[in-house]
């Protein structure tokens, strides 16, 4: 009941997002993320920006964090010595390989729970360890628990939609894995019916079934990590 709550809710800011709200000669209400300045913002120990100290907040569900704030812990995490996009959790794969039915046997919760947690461990922005995390909680009735999950899944989904709508490049979301790109879709309850990608230019389009909201397809922008893969 909750997640589907999140995901009307989602559907209802999407379609707001989708509209042409904007007026000319108005600034784009979507914000890319400028990461010299988020480096030195979560660099500095005196800032309420501090990495480690945003990322207590994100462990600890602080709901009062700010957009900006949001933002500097996710766009950062690309700072991070742990950061890797092109290497997936071996953890991942197990819950990749889960047997698709409604209802597992309380052993088999907490398996999961393990290989969730586990993947987090790897990489705190997991979208799929977020997902299965909070579905678990929920079914075991551990409330706190499943309000964390939720809070993180919230901001990362808050984050990308501050950086674009994806209906064009200029205005393409931005995201630090490309496993995010489709949870995101999932989370905007659309399913992903292909992809194109360009090997010169970082962006990469997503297209989606027939929908509510009459969009065809997402752009998103894959920039950040795939100038890692450049100097390799």
């Amino acid at each position: 009941m909750i997640l589907l709550k999140r995901l009307s809710t989602t559907i209802l800011l999407l379609t707001l997002l989708l509209s042409d709200y904007v007026a000319q000669g108005q600034e784009s209400m979507f914000n890319s993320p400028d990461y010299k300045k988020i480096e030195a913002q979560i660099a500095d120990t005196a800032s309420k920006f501090y990495y480690p100290r945003l990322m207590d907040r994100y462990e600890y569900a602080d709901n009062k964090m700010s957009l900006e704030e949001k933002r500097c812990l996710y766009y950062g995490y690309t700072l991070h010595k742990n950061y890797a996009p092109y290497k997936q959790s071996k953890y991942l794969d197990s819950l990749y390989k889960l047997p698709k039915q409604q209802n597992y046997s309380k052993k088999m919760l907490n398996k999961i729970l393990l290989y969730a947690d586990s993947a987090l461990a790897k990489d705190p922005f997991d979208l799929t360890a977020l997902l299965y995390q909070e579905k678990i909680y929920r079914q075991l009735h551990r409330p706190r628990k499943s309000y964390i999950c939720g809070f993180r899944i919230k901001l990362i989904q808050e984050v990308l939609m501050s950086s674009g709508n994806g209906q064009s490049k200029e205005n393409a979301i931005h995201v630090i894995s490309v496993p995010h790109e489709y949870d995101f879709m999932r989370l905007m309850g659309l399913r992903v019916t292909g992809k194109k990608n360009s090997q010169d230019q970082p962006f990469d389009y997503l297209y989606v079934a027939p929908n509510d909201i009459d969009a065809e397809g997402f752009y998103f922008n894959v920039s950040v990590f795939k100038k890692l893969l450049y100097r390799k």
